[in-house]
């Protein structure tokens, strides 16, 4: 009988250990750029719970995804809600920066705000980062008629980013069990990016949405 418990036992922590915070939310997505390299979006969203996908447009003030326009259109062939992201080098043009996405993303009504992606600023000081992130986060919001969502690190968000933009959405990158603390509102979680799914060859980030379907309507362009 002793061992029949142990065995109850061990098969119930081995449940708990099984668990992860983002199987409470409904809403699951994935981010793509070129290192997925061919994605076929009809097995993306066949049974797999993938309601929105962030596809990577340009980085910093040339670079545009090689793979964007074939993702963008695949996406939106399959209803997929999409959004666009930048990847943020702060030391270039800001100025560049912003026309490079504008000129490679013409957003549509349903689809998700645009995306700044604020990495690789640890040599960077905030005084000399947040100004650079405003300038980019208004001009964006100004031609698109639409918020624009932050991507950075738990860390990163809560030290620097939250502080100076405490009003726009965020989407957090947090490779963990837990899910983000609830002392700030976060809107998209990153949770790894280490995922394999029907449809692409190579591991994918894999992201969940802090709300229900009406909620990721509402934050889209109308």
């Amino acid at each position: 009988m002793f061992i029949k418990y142990l065995s109850i036992i061990s098969c119930l922590l081995l449940l708990v250990s099984c668990t992860h915070d983002s199987d409470q939310y409904a809403i699951k997505g994935i981010d793509v750029s070129h290192y997925q390299a061919q994605v076929n979006w009809k097995q993306v969203v066949q049974n797999q719970g993938i309601k929105f996908v962030f596809i990577k447009a340009t980085e910093g003030v040339n670079y545009k995804d090689s793979t964007f326009r074939r993702n963008w259109e695949g996406a939106k062939g399959v209803g997929l809600k999409r959004g666009a992201y930048h990847f943020f080098r702060p030391n270039v043009s800001v100025e560049w920066q912003i026309k490079n996405f504008m000129q490679q993303v013409q957003l549509e009504k349903g689809d998700l705000p645009p995306v700044l992606d604020v990495e690789d600023v640890d040599e960077i000081d905030p005084s000399v980062l947040i100004p650079k992130v405003e300038k980019w986060l208004i001009f964006i919001e100004e031609h698109y008629g639409i918020k624009p969502i932050i991507y950075a690190s738990l860390n990163l968000y809560q030290r620097i980013l939250q502080p100076a933009f405490p009003d726009y959405p965020c989407w957090i990158a947090r490779y963990h069990r837990i899910a983000p603390p609830d002392n700030f509102a976060w809107d998209f979680w990153q949770y790894s990016d280490q995922k394999y799914i029907k449809g692409i060859q190579h591991r994918v980030d894999m992201n969940v949405f802090h709300g229900n379907i009406q909620a990721l309507e509402r934050l889209c362009l109308k």
